[in-house]
Parts: structure tokens; C-alpha cells; sequence
């Protein structure tokens, strides 16, 4: 009887250092979060807790936690990526400006930053990413990103109306951006076509010209005759009113917007109206012998047929 009981105490105090052991293992690595008990002492193999001073561990309960290196190693991460105290932030030394450039040509975007360090330059459009440090995103052969230096300039050939945007040069502080903006005009020729060909009128009927253009920015039309000349006039139409044959003529619409060479059409003016008859007398004296030249001019549309009398007596 006294051998098993000797027996016992020894398997329990085994099982007590090995316990003990695994204890301070736990406390050493910080894996565990400890509760601090101080009146009871016990031990189980089954569902029962084993609990002493200073220490409680619940068989198969025991919950993970990030150790202190494990914490250390996220902390370091973290403050990488903050601003560190007396560190030279990015500074963009570029001014933003307005391009005005003619379709069909290349438009050079810069952007000059000084200390730029660990952070990266983007240029966008609309909000759209274009470029991301020396990656270009677009996906279009016409943009080419040049890089050097502190220098991120960006290129775009064979401009259309459809490049006229707002380009951003932006980098990002932990959050806080800062940026310049271009602003791009795309300039358009102007070009210009006339309602009609060709107008036929009667005397006295009133009619309204018209010619289309279109351009960036918008033209300007003007109106001439060829030959003759109207009032100046400017604008899409030109009103004939009460028309005679004056009207008669070639007009001229020219659009004009200050890129390229002005573009004009012309549309011929035609007025019928009856004949229209002056006379015109001209005396000479020669060897005592007077000659009388008579003209006759004749205006009319279509063309007249001229017939020449003598009244008797």
C-alpha cells in the first residue's frame, strides 16, 4: 500500500515539472495570455484543468496570438512606409500651363520633380491612369513616357479632338497627392461648304445663303462677292432681299479661326427679270456734217433679242 501510494506522488510530480516546463516555455515565447489563480492546484488527463499560481492552461483551448517579434516585424513595416522625421519630401517645381496644339501634331507634357525618393510619378487623364513611375499603362502607341533625371515628361503624337483633356502629373505622400495639371487644346483647320451650288431667283423674290463649318475653336465666316461688292457681312447666312439683277454674281463664304489657311466655298447667283432698256446719244460735228451715235443697251435674263425701229415723219 505504501509503495502505490509512493508510486503515485512521483507519476504526479513528473507530471507537474513536465507541465511546468511547458509553462515557462509558453511564458518565455508569448503565445499564451496568462490568468493569475492563486488557491487552487489540481491536475487532469481528460476534461479536467491543470491550474497552479500563476498560471492557467485549458487542454486543447489554448488560443494563438502574435508573438512580440511577430508585432516588431509589423511595426517596422508600417513606419517604412510613414514619413520619416526630417525627411526631404517630393516636390513638383513644374507650373501647369494650356497647350494649344493643331490636330495631326505631337504635344510634349512635363513634369520636373526634385527629391522624389521611394515615392513614384503617375500621370493621368480624367482621372485614368496613363503612367505609373517608368510603366506605361495606356495601351496606346501614340503616348511615349521619357524619364530622366527628375524629369517625367510625357508625349503624344498624331493629336486628335478626342486627346483634348486635363493631364494630371501627380505623386502620392501617404495619402496626400500632390499635382499639377495641363490643360490641352487640340486645334482644328477650318472647313466650310455651301448649302447649294447654285441659285436661280426672280427679280424681286428674297432668299437666305448658307454655309456650314466647323473647326476648333469655332470659325469665323465671312461673306464677299466676286464681283461687285456687298456690305460686310459675317456669320453662317447672308439675306438677298428684293433682288435685281445687281444681285446677279458669284458669292464667296470664308472660314477663318486662326489655324491653318482660312477655308471659303462659293455658290452662283442667278436673277431672271425682263429687259431692261437705256438709251444713249452721242453727237460729233465733221466737215460741216453732223453724225448722231445711238447705243442701245439692252440688260435682261434670259437673254433679250434687240430690234431696231424708225418712226415715220
Amino acid at each position: 500500500m505504501r509503495l502505490c501510494i509512493f508510486i503515485i506522488l512521483i507519476v504526479n510530480g513528473c507530471q507537474i515539472d513536465l507541465y511546468s516546463g511547458r509553462i515557462d516555455a509558453f511564458k518565455n515565447r508569448n503565445l499564451t495570455h496568462t490568468s493569475f489563480e492563486t488557491n487552487r492546484f489540481s491536475h487532469s488527463t481528460d476534461h479536467n484543468t491543470l491550474s497552479f499560481r500563476g498560471a492557467n492552461l485549458s487542454s486543447g483551448r489554448t488560443r494563438h496570438h502574435h508573438s512580440q517579434s511577430d508585432n516588431l516585424r509589423y511595426i517596422v513595416k508600417r513606419s517604412e512606409q510613414s514619413v520619416s522625421k526630417g525627411e526631404i519630401l517630393p516636390d513638383i517645381v513644374t507650373v501647369g500651363r494650356v497647350l494649344r496644339v493643331e490636330a495631326g501634331q505631337s504635344a510634349k507634357l512635363t513634369c520636373t520633380v526634385n527629391n522624389l525618393g521611394k515615392y513614384v510619378v503617375m500621370w493621368k487623364q480624367n482621372g485614368r491612369v496613363i503612367s505609373a513611375g517608368n510603366l506605361l499603362v495606356r495601351k496606346d502607341n501614340r503616348y511615349q513616357l521619357k524619364i530622366a533625371d527628375n524629369n517625367f515628361n510625357l508625349d503624344i503624337s498624331d493629336l486628335t479632338l478626342d486627346d483634348a483633356s486635363e493631364y494630371k502629373c501627380e505623386v502620392d505622400i501617404m495619402g496626400r497627392p500632390i499635382s499639377i495639371v495641363h490643360s490641352l487644346e487640340v486645334l482644328i483647320a477650318p472647313q466650310i461648304q455651301a448649302k447649294e451650288n447654285k441659285v436661280r431667283l426672280k427679280k424681286g423674290e428674297n432668299y437666305t445663303l448658307r454655309c456650314s463649318a466647323h473647326g476648333h475653336p469655332n470659325p469665323r465666316i465671312s461673306w464677299t462677292k466676286k464681283v461687285g461688292s456687298i456690305s460686310p457681312m459675317s456669320g453662317l447666312s447672308l439675306d438677298l432681299l428684293d433682288v435685281d439683277r445687281h444681285a446677279n454674281g458669284e458669292y464667296i463664304c470664308t472660314a477663318s479661326n486662326g489655324v491653318g489657311i482660312p477655308a471659303s466655298a462659293s455658290m452662283l447667283v442667278e436673277i431672271q427679270y425682263p429687259p431692261e432698256i437705256h438709251m444713249d446719244q452721242q453727237w460729233s460735228i465733221f466737215d460741216k456734217k453732223i453724225t448722231v451715235k445711238i447705243d442701245c443697251i439692252v440688260h435682261g435674263n434670259p437673254s433679250t433679242q434687240v430690234t431696231w425701229f424708225k418712226s415715220s415723219g
